[in-house]
């Protein structure tokens, strides 16, 4: 069973605790109305924080949230937001449905499965 969250989801930023809504409210040229809108927080993710929004019940599409210190790491969210929406325009990543300036952004769901931390690969696996 898919455990579904309400708009209060909140989600750990360093030192700040954000609402998911406040999001919604930025997204909103890309959602529906509130009341139509679930999240799922998808786990694994090290440097982000990242939630599968359903719209009526369906996966609708995916977002993106900065979750560590990106000068402590390294991290540069304008290039690697170039990379993103550079690999989107060659198909090879989905379309990026909305963005902001501090990296934080909506991808169209693509339903896949996904590969666990363990999957090894032999030079055989590379094209």
């Amino acid at each position: 069973m898919v455990k579904l969250f309400i708009l209060t989801a909140a989600y750990y930023s360093g030192n700040k605790m954000m609402v998911l809504s406040e999001y919604f409210v930025k997204m909103a040229g890309i959602l529906p109305e509130l009341s139509l809108i679930k999240t799922r927080q998808i786990s694994g993710g090290f440097s982000n924080a990242v939630y599968l929004i359903y719209v009526n019940q369906v996966p609708h599409c995916v977002l993106r949230i900065p979750a560590l210190n990106e000068e402590a790491f390294g991290i540069n969210r304008a290039h690697e937001m170039r990379v993103i929406e550079a690999a989107a325009k060659a198909s090879i990543s989905p379309n990026i449905l909305w963005k902001d300036e501090k990296g934080a952004f909506a991808a169209e769901f693509v339903p896949q499965p996904s590969l666990d931390w363990g999957v090894c690969h032999c030079d055989a696996d590379l094209v």
